[in-house]
């Protein structure tokens, strides 16, 4: 999918969603995942807010994903947010200064999934689905913190 200006939203990258319904909608996300991606089976795009300084927000409602849906316990209100966002919000791709604290947050992922490679291959050998599986996962992390680094366009 792309943003506004036309780039290609891609896990990793710091969007800004505007003139959605609800304010609290409105903010700076990182892109957790995508569409794609093999840790996820989702159709939208999974955004974590964070802070203009890259830090995760600590806001109760700091998930948000895109396409915006509305769920609320008001079905009128939920059609009228949802008619309200397809035609009025948007998502736009920018920068921060300090991408440390995603990148981090990736790199803590990446650490993860080869220790889960390192001991399902000790299970049930290098040719198991899952060893397979856990290490498409390890070759997608790196391709986003490369990519978070610049180091892949």
């Amino acid at each position: 999918m792309l943003d506004k200006n036309g780039i290609e939203i891609r896990t990793g990258q710091v969007v800004k969603v505007s003139g959605a319904f609800f304010q609290n909608d409105n903010g700076l996300y990182y892109v957790e995942h995508s569409p794609g991606d093999p840790t996820w089976s989702g159709h939208d795009y999974c955004l974590k807010k964070v802070c203009k300084d890259g830090r995760l927000s600590k806001s109760t409602r700091n998930i948000c994903f895109w396409p915006i849906g509305a769920f609320t316990n008001d079905r009128v209100k939920n059609a009228k947010a949802n008619a309200w966002n397809r035609e009025h919000s948007e998502i736009e791709v920018v920068t921060i200064s300090d991408m440390s604290w995603i990148l981090g947050r990736f790199r803590e992922k990446l650490e993860q999934t080869a220790k889960d490679v390192q001991r399902h291959t000790w299970d049930f050998g290098e040719d198991d689905t899952m060893v397979q599986k856990e290490k498409a996962i390890q070759s997608h992390y790196e391709g986003v913190i490369r990519f978070i680094e610049g180091k892949e366009f």
